[in-house]
């Protein structure tokens, strides 16, 4: 059976699923040069010096929080 985006999905469906909404964002810069974007501990995304400047290191840290503040998702900051 094919799913709605060509996925095959088992005759008996999924079956029930749980979704987990993300509750944390976590920001963590060990120096000024590099940004992790963590969600719940899972890292998605990061911006480095190198690659993305100073200007690109700040839009993304301001991105991450505004969607962190729509979301409602803590934030915290490390620097780990």
């Amino acid at each position: 059976m094919k799913g709605t985006i060509g996925h095959t999905v088992p005759a008996g469906g999924l079956g029930p699923m749980t979704i987990t909404r993300p509750t944390v964002m976590t920001l963590n810069q060990p120096d000024e040069e590099h940004l992790t974007i963590l969600i719940d501990g899972e890292e998605v995304g990061s911006f480095d010096h190198d690659s993305h400047g100073w200007a690109g290191i700040e839009a993304g840290a301001n991105l991450a929080m505004s969607i962190a503040k729509k979301l409602g998702l803590e934030i915290e900051e490390t620097n780990d």
